[in-house]
């Protein structure tokens, strides 16, 4: 069984990266050490993935389980799946789970009430493990927000979240934190809102390699898009990168339950 090891340093941390997607995973890792990034949090897509993401587990990598909206299959028993993997492997939360209604064409999402069924399903298993979630919510917040509510979930992040003040705030309201991600380098809306928002509810992250807005001259390494990140997000809150270094980190332990060195 992998390392359960959750402690983290005093560097950056990563609050969501798809490390087992990346090719040149190791190179990337050492190269954002090199810029104070030092801890990774890794999510789960799809059981069939999960091994990848435990294999990564180990003192700078925490990870996640979970099924992402894009994959969920009613043919399988997935949240079935989900608490078997529990019993045996140390996890920081569910995830990444959600909502996804876009509608595209190229890659159609799962039935939304399929979606919703297993959704639900793994918030009810969050709250038996007592763990945090890491939801996906993309055209679907209201419905999200509402599901939360229904089921009581007050402990998690939204994932790469962008949108109105108004917006964020309904989640602050249900304790939850915010991650920003690169998404926000290309959105004025969400700069104004997250400029609002109390620092004690945000996390950096990357969603690397699949953030699609990260600056063109990080594009060999996705992982350092978490320093354009912090840098704008410092500037918006008119704040030393000490500061908001130190406050983040201490967001992703606190909500996490990484311990603290």
């Amino acid at each position: 069984m992998p390392s359960s090891d959750r402690s983290l340093g005093r560097g950056w941390i990563d609050s969501h990266c798809h490390l087992n997607d990346m090719s040149h995973a190791i190179e990337w890792m050492k190269q954002a050490e090199q810029s104070d990034i030092d801890r990774f949090i890794i999510p789960g897509t799809a059981p069939q993935q999960w091994p990848e993401v435990i294999a990564w587990q180990s003192a700078r990598c925490a990870i996640a389980l979970g099924t992402h909206p894009w994959f969920v299959d009613p043919s399988q028993n997935q949240a079935g799946q989900l608490v078997a993997a529990l019993a045996q492997h140390s996890v920081v939360a569910i995830g990444e789970i959600g909502l996804d209604f876009y509608p595209s064409q190229s890659q159609p999402r799962p039935d939304k009430a399929v979606q919703q069924q297993l959704f639900e399903a793994q918030l009810q298993i969050a709250t038996e493990h007592r763990l945090p979630v890491i939801v996906h919510s993309v055209k679907a917040h209201q419905q999200v927000i509402a599901t939360l509510r229904r089921l009581d979930i007050h402990a998690g992040v939204i994932h790469a979240f962008v949108g109105s003040v108004e917006l964020a705030s309904q989640y602050i309201d249900l304790g939850f934190h915010l991650g920003v991600g690169p998404l926000i380098l290309k959105s004025p809306k969400t700069r104004s809102a997250l400029a609002q928002i109390p620092l004690s509810h945000l996390l950096l992250e990357t969603d690397a390699p699949f953030s699609s807005s990260g600056p063109t001259a990080h594009r060999t390494n996705p992982l350092l898009d978490l320093v354009a990140v912090a840098n704008c997000l410092a500037e918006l809150k008119q704040l030393g990168l000490t500061q908001l270094q130190t406050q983040t980190r201490h967001n992703s332990q606190s909500l996490f339950g990484l311990s603290v060195d």
